[in-house]
């Protein structure tokens, strides 16, 4: 039996059974789904009901190599075993298909299906209100020529009361170009998907009650620096658990993943706007179906 098993975080029941049609469309393998696991992490199998070995003949191998390359771009890994596994394959994305079209699956074998993201551009070097301006400028422009709303999916910038208020409960001034970037805009409009890599860009107010959670959380279960910190202003959210953050004591952005850790985006907030700029225009962030935007990889 052909067994392919997706194992991701931020899987969901949709989600499986999206890439439960990827290979049914490949005509090759009835397939089943199977929901493990609650909320963040699901394990969903996709597995053959008809007991044959797995066996590809070389008319059907093109057509999987491209379903499984697609899997592997949805799932950033995938584990596909074939009747047993008792041997490693490692495959990178760009090699997947032409594997299966020269090999097949061969049956006692596990693959390890990987695909990683191209490297982002280089963070520019900028800062200053003036560089906080400049990125939005960009951003609006061309926001209101590519996206179906326009400028509409942006809020209007934040009070200054608002902008107050986010500073009492985080306990320290707003790091200077995230005040000025939410006195531009704050946030965005309500009804907006993802505005930029897949994130919502949060309000002053979003801005603080998250801080709040993350705080109550920690004095709940103790002091834990590499997941949370109290210097650690959010201001992205995507929908996981996960978002970007300022670290109000070093100025750095990072990715705070929502199970334990955090990595360094940029060094400045100002880096990282103009850095969205720069990929909007060259279309290495895209409007998707939905209207939301994301990076290329990512896209629905």
């Amino acid at each position: 039996m052909t067994r392919i098993v997706l194992d991701a975080e931020g899987m969901h029941r949709h989600k499986g059974e999206a890439l439960a049609d990827e290979v049914r469309r490949a005509g090759e393998w009835p397939v089943g789904v199977v929901r493990r696991g609650l909320l963040r992490r699901e394990r969903l199998e996709l597995a053959s009901d008809d007991g044959g070995a797995g066996v590809l003949d070389e008319a059907a191998r093109p057509r999987v190599g491209a379903t499984l390359e697609r899997l592997a771009r949805s799932l950033l890994d995938v584990t596909l075993e074939v009747a047993g596994g008792g041997r490693e394959v490692v495959l990178d994305q760009d090699e997947i298909a032409a594997h299966v079209a020269a090999e097949g699956l061969v049956p006692g074998t596990t693959y390890l299906l990987r695909w990683r993201a191209p490297d982002r551009r280089p963070e520019p070097d900028v800062q200053g209100d003036e560089a906080v301006d400049a990125a939005w400028e960009r951003i609006e422009r061309w926001l209101a020529e590519h996206h179906p709303r326009g400028t509409g999916v942006l809020a209007p910038g934040a009070s200054e009361e608002a902008l107050r208020s986010v500073e009492t409960t985080i306990g320290r001034p707003l790091p200077a170009p995230l005040r000025r970037s939410l006195a531009r805009h704050d946030g965005q409009a309500e009804g907006v998907g993802s505005i930029t890599e897949g994130h919502e860009l949060l309000s002053a107010a979003d801005i603080a009650d998250e801080w709040t959670m993350l705080r109550e959380i920690s004095d709940d279960l103790g002091p834990m620096e590499d997941w949370w910190r109290p210097s650690w202003v959010g201001f992205t959210a995507d929908g996981s658990g996960n978002g970007l953050c300022l670290d109000a004591e070093t100025g750095e952005v990072l990715f705070r993943n929502h199970e334990d850790s955090a990595s360094v985006e940029a060094r400045r907030f100002e880096g990282w706007l103009t850095r969205w700029a720069e990929e909007l225009e060259a279309g290495e962030q895209v409007v998707g179906a939905n209207g939301g935007i994301d990076l290329p990889w990512y896209a629905d």
